[in-house]
This record gives structure tokens, sequence and C-alpha cells, in this order.
């Protein structure tokens, strides 16, 4: 858990370390589904988060690091209450106006699940990793595609427990970013 937390205060320093690195800080959001998987049965609910991310184009144009901050609303039974994620992103540049990344990092999450008489939650850290691609509509905006995996928690036998173990989160979003 301290290994994830100093990995979540260390991405922020990063990102705003002023000239060390490159001058290609954005903010964006992204809104799509989250899969919350139970161990059981897999639901999805709208979920959304607020990004913050340097790409590092002066110090290695295929580098890149990203924060996220967000959650989800209920799906049946189960919600992501909220995630803190870092990530270090792998770029790709295809063309001019699109690329392709990868995501890896760790995420801080707070899951829920709620049974007939009570609500279960876990708190916990996890190791992420996903994909996407962006497209540059011009040099201040882009849209992205992607797919994250959050967390790998579900474990079946103890939704009904004390021993909650957390839910396996991915998400399916589209994001837009504005690019400084």
């Amino acid at each position: 858990m301290k290994k994830y937390l100093m990995a979540l205060i260390a991405v922020p320093l990063v990102l705003f370390s002023g000239n060390a690195f490159a001058q290609s800080p954005y903010v964006g959001i992204g809104l799509g589904a989250i899969e919350m998987n139970t161990g059981v049965a897999k639901k999805s609910a709208l979920g959304g988060f607020l990004r913050l991310g340097y790409d590092f184009t002066d110090f290695n144009r295929f580098l890149g690091a990203e924060f996220r901050v967000g959650t989800s609303a209920r799906a049946s039974r189960a919600k992501v209450d909220y995630f803190l994620s870092g990530f270090l992103k792998l770029n790709l540049e295809l063309t001019r106006q699109f690329k392709g990344y990868g995501l890896i990092g760790a995420t801080n999450l707070k899951t829920s699940y709620q049974t007939a008489s009570v609500t279960r939650s876990k708190t916990g850290g996890a190791f992420s990793f996903g994909f996407g691609g962006e497209y540059r509509i011009d040099r201040d905006l882009s849209l992205a595609g992607e797919w994250v995996r959050y967390a790998t928690k579900a474990d079946a036998s103890t939704l009904n427990t004390s021993s909650f173990s957390g839910l396996d989160v991915n998400g399916f979003t589209l994001n837009a970013a504005y690019h400084f």
C-alpha cells in the first residue's frame, strides 16, 4: 500500500516539475463504461475521470505521464467509489494526427458491493495497465479511445463476508483533452 501511495505522490511531482522535461502539458476528461466484475458476474455503469498529464516531447518523444481521479455510478450492487491513478505513458506516433499509446502504473481505489442487508467496501492499491489511440483534432484539442485495467481483485467467495476482497475494474472510455 505504501509503495502505491508513493507512486501516486511521485507522478504529480514529475508532472509539475517545471522545465526539466517538456512543455507539453494537457488536461482532460474521460467518460464511458466502467466494468465491475465481482467474480460471479460483470456489470457496467457510466464512469468518468479527470486527467492531468505531460508528454515529454523535449526529453523523450515516446514517454509521457498521466494522473487521473475518477468514479463510477452504481451497477446493480457494485460501485467504484473513487480511484486515483498514476501512469507512465508510452507513445507511438503513427501519423502527425494519430498516435497509439500504452499505459502502465498504479491505482488506489475504493470499491463497494451491496448485499440485501449490508454494504461491503475495500480500499487498496493495484497494478494498472491499458492501451488506446489518440487523434489530434488541432494543435490544442485531441480525442482518444482506450481500455484500462484498473484493478484485479475479485474473489467470489468473499462477496458476502467481512473479508470482501474488492472488484475487478476495467474502463472503456472516450477521452477529450486540451493541450497547452
